[in-house]
């Protein structure tokens, strides 16, 4: 006959390598997530880039543009996405973006460049 305690050690033994093993998958599924989201490019007319990586699972997108990395939350707008921080806004509608600084439209009519970039 098998002592109870010991009994109990092997049953907890196997209960924290499952949660072991589980925590370790989960670990990897959300590494892979975050592979998987792209930069994407837009060109503008003018010659510079817009870099955008949007996150929709918590509503935000990293934007790129003239050597400043944003993080910009995402608000209600009429027609297309919009992220701003109320100074800085990106308008996204389609394969188009533009960016707003304090107001003024700095560049419009940037577009979707190929694929996306990892």
């Amino acid at each position: 006959m098998i002592n109870p305690l010991i009994r109990m050690a092997k049953v907890l033994g196997k209960a924290s390598s499952a949660a072991m093993v589980l925590a370790m998958t989960l670990s990897c599924s959300t590494t892979k997530a975050e592979t998987e989201q792209r930069w994407l490019s837009f060109r503008c007319p003018d010659g510079r880039t817009v870099i955008a990586r949007f996150e929709p699972q918590d509503d935000f997108v990293n934007m790129r543009f003239e050597d400043r990395d944003l993080r910009l939350p995402h608000v209600i707008s009429g027609s297309g996405a919009r992220y701003s921080d109320g100074k800085t806004t990106l308008w996204n509608k389609g394969d188009s973006v533009f960016v707003e600084v304090n107001d003024k439209i700095v560049v419009r009519d940037c577009m979707l460049e190929g694929k996306a970039q990892g």
